[in-house]
């Protein structure tokens, strides 16, 4: 098919989709000319027209036959004062409602001016401060409903605006916090406006709506303060600090692996909190609560095998309890011996730029309780630490030991109340920096 042939069609096919459309002309549309509304589909159209006092409506004949207008209720049956001037189809009395052209073309008709927006004053009605916020409305502002041809009603969204700030929570890795933030919530009448309790004082401000903006007539607004704010949020962090570095936990996983756990919780109430305090419990419904802490921080140390379950809780003089979401600690087995990084290293290259750590470790987990000793071969004492995370850096008085064997003695108790012993022997290597040698002290 060639080009030109292409183009004539969709010239063809655009004539055909623009013919057998209706028209309006007439009373005020000159300047303020028919909206066709958001919820219109390809087979059925809404005409939103502003006052249809003095309009009249076209329909222009697709075949040279003279069309056939029914309305919902006459059909099939054509209504009175259709005219018929041999290459269109008039209208002069317009009505709200459904109409039906030759059987398929289908439409709604609303006369806006029946529904038109009058807003006198705003006032809350703050019966139940904790769940919802009601707003009365002074005015008039009714659902503009339409039917489609099975008879089933619908509600027109007038988008009358309701705008307003409530608290929304930033989790951000150095400054956590609540922020305020605008909403803007809409609705299709003015009646039955409710919305969730905002968290902060705000002023609410009422505005619409939808088609006297697309007229472009100034939004109609009133607005009242809110200063009284009652429904409590709340949210949690909880970092786990291990070995100098810091992890955010995520809620409602289960936090399993080395221990004892060092974590610190971070509570944050909304303004309206008068009481908060972290739980603790041995149970996930948290009828046993074993801890309370009335802060909002909370550092804590878990060193034994009970799995917990931790959340945040705030209320209000006038709402009940609100809870974070739930942490849940659960510290596994210890180990003496092995570990994240492997077993315990039998051979160790000290203050060579190959290695990845310049000191030799016993890889563990879960301990309460440790000690290490190092050792020559004459039984020499050379060095110990008691710190988990600790090890030996192959010196003596601040210099590094000879090349040859060397022993170590470590014991250690576990969370689980496991007792560990562990020996045997270090061998030390130098590896010329210069000779490209790998390393091969096991990682350590």
């Amino acid at each position: 098919m060639n080009k030109r042939m292409i183009m004539l069609m969709a010239a063809v096919l655009a004539l055909l989709s623009a013919s057998g459309q209706v028209e309006f002309t007439g009373g005020s549309l000159a300047t303020y000319s028919p909206i066709v509304a958001p919820e219109s589909t390809n087979d059925f159209k809404i005409y939103v027209i502003y006052d249809i006092q003095d309009v009249i409506m076209h329909y222009p004949s697709e075949t040279g036959e003279r069309p056939k207008v029914c309305s919902f209720e006459s059909y099939p049956d054509e209504i009175d004062g259709v005219q018929w001037n041999g290459f269109e189809t008039t209208l002069n009395r317009v009505r709200e409602g459904g109409y039906i052209i030759n059987d398929t073309y289908r439409f709604w008709v609303v006369n806006y001016a029946d529904h038109y927006l009058v807003l006198n004053g705003l006032s809350i009605n703050d019966e139940s401060p904790c769940d919802l916020i009601t707003l009365d409305v002074d005015g008039r502002g009714d659902a503009i409903t339409y039917k489609t041809y099975g008879g089933n009603s619908h509600v027109l969204d007038r988008k009358i605006e309701l705008k307003y700030n409530t608290l929304e929570f930033i989790n951000d890795s150095t400054n956590s916090r609540w922020e305020q933030v605008e909403v803007i919530d809409t609705f299709p009448s003015i009646y039955n406006v409710s919305v969730a309790p905002p968290l902060c004082s705000t002023e609410f401000e009422m505005s619409g709506d939808y088609y006297l903006e697309r007229w472009n007539f100034e939004k109609k607004k009133k607005t009242v303060y809110f200063n009284n704010p009652q429904a409590v949020s709340c949210n949690a962090i909880a970092v786990h600090e291990y070995n100098g570095e810091y992890t955010l936990i995520e809620h409602n996983a289960v936090m399993r692996g080395l221990a004892p756990y060092h974590i610190i919780f971070t509570g944050y109430p909304t303004d309206a909190a008068t009481t908060y305090q972290w739980q603790i419990a041995t149970d996930e419904s948290f009828e046993n609560i074993i801890e309370t802490y009335d802060s909002d921080v909370m550092e804590k140390y878990f060193d034994d095998m009970t799995t917990f379950y931790i959340r945040f809780m705030v209320k209000s003089e006038s709402c009940g309890e609100i809870y974070s979401e739930t942490y849940i600690i659960a510290p596994s087995v210890s180990e003496l011996g092995k570990g994240e990084r492997g077993l315990i290293p039998n051979v160790f290259t000290p203050n060579s730029t190959y290695n990845t750590n310049d000191i030799w470790k016993i890889p563990c987990k879960s301990l309460i309780e440790f000690h290490c000793w190092i050792f020559d071969r004459w039984g020499n004492l050379l060095y110990e630490y008691t710190d988990p995370e600790g090890g030996w850096d192959g010196k003596y008085h601040g210099k590094l030991v000879d090349t040859g064997v060397y022993y170590y003695v470590a014991t250690g108790k576990g969370i689980d109340g496991v007792k560990h012993n562990r020996s045997g022997d270090i061998n030390i290597l130098r590896i010329s920096d210069s000779a490209g040698a790998v390393n091969n002290n096991g990682g350590y």
